[in-house]
């Protein structure tokens, strides 16, 4: 994980000319709260992307604000108790099962009932923190978190609802993309992934940028993905 400001990054990233990925404190955090929420596709591509840089670091380029690494230290804790949680509750309803077969007069087929085992949380979180380990951490940035406080300001979105961490994000990856634009950085390269479809989405059903927010990243040159496995595919990751 190399923490550099945005303008050592576009000369890197310059020099390159790989694809960029850039990345919300959400899309890490749903790598490990989404086997309780019913889906493992973050799960999946973060597996994919972690092999695919084991494999090749000049493949492409994960992207993160110095406030994400910030926002997963302090709520990994929480997200994992989440997990662990649900996985107690799992097994506990299997066995329910089971013993309802049995009283049933049903077979009861062998399994496994161990179900909850600390060390699958533990798993997803190395897994996520595996991806971060390999990103480009962007320094703070004064200008940036100055416009995201206008943003705030003003109920702008993504802080219409008055907070700002998605501003401070959002801020610093539009002017890495405006600087990576100018500079010569096919368009087709550069992505924003997140998760957050209350300040990003179009709607809570359609993955797509917000029209509030259309316009600027257009101009900036900034693709939205509100699924991480399709900005992949469009990637050719």
């Amino acid at each position: 994980m190399l923490m550099k400001s945005i303008g050592d990054a576009v000369n890197g990233l310059i020099e390159s000319q790989v694809p960029v990925l850039c990345l919300d404190t959400c899309d890490f955090a749903d790598v490990v709260r989404g086997i309780a929420e019913g889906n493992l596709f973050h799960a999946q591509s973060f597996l994919q992307m972690r092999d695919i840089l084991d494999l090749d670091t000049r493949r492409f380029q994960p992207l993160i604000t110095y406030l994400v690494r910030h926002e997963w230290d302090q709520n990994r804790p929480g997200i994992r108790r989440v997990v662990e949680q649900f996985l107690v509750q799992t097994a506990n309803s299997i066995l329910k099962v089971a013993d309802a077969r049995r009283i049933g007069g049903l077979p009861v087929s062998p399994m496994d009932l161990g179900l909850f085992d600390a060390s699958l949380a533990q798993n997803l979180v190395e897994l996520a923190e595996d991806v971060m380990d390999r990103a480009v951490v962007l320094e703070r940035d004064d200008s940036c978190v100055a416009r995201a406080l206008e943003r705030v300001m003003s109920q702008q979105r993504p802080s219409h609802k008055n907070q700002i961490k998605d501003s401070i994000h959002w801020e610093h990856y539009l002017e890495l993309s405006r600087r990576l634009m100018a500079a010569g950085h096919s368009r087709d390269l550069r992505v924003f992934v997140s998760a957050n479809k209350a300040d990003f989405w179009a709607n809570r059903d359609t993955p797509q940028i917000h029209p509030d927010l259309e316009a600027e990243a257009q101009a900036a040159g900034l693709r939205f993905f509100g699924r991480l496995d399709e900005a992949l595919r469009e990637l050719g990751l």
